[in-house]
């Protein structure tokens, strides 16, 4: 999916960008990224059990510390995104224009003039 358009009207807030887009599937990916490893693991732990796919002690270890790693890389990952689009978010703010009104005694901001010296 691609991050929703912008909107570049003066008068909007700052248009949302991938830092919204990511920001607002984060949590899913964080579960969907702690859920399979384990779901493996279980997997893993119930066929040697069931004598489907033997394993030795050993093995099955491998198996929980390789998922462990996993837990630990991935939570540092989204922990760093979400602080990378919290950071964004905020840095990014309202924006800021000025008024499209000319000043006084101006006519047009192009045209030179008394008013405008060249």
């Amino acid at each position: 999916m691609a991050p929703p358009e912008s909107n570049d009207s003066p008068r909007a807030v700052a248009p949302p960008g991938l830092e919204r887009w990511l920001a607002a599937r984060l949590s899913r990916y964080t579960l969907l990224g702690l859920l399979l490893p384990w779901l493996g693991v279980g997997l893993r732990h119930w066929a040697a059990g069931a004598g489907f796919a033997p394993a030795d002690d050993p093995d099955l270890m491998r198996w929980n510390y390789a998922a462990w790693g996993w837990t630990v890389f991935h939570l540092s990952i989204c922990v760093a995104m979400a602080t990378g689009c919290w950071v964004v978010m905020v840095m990014k703010g309202p924006p800021r224009s000025a008024d499209s009104y000319p000043p006084d005694g101006r006519h047009s901001p192009l045209k030179k003039g008394p008013d405008r010296p060249s």
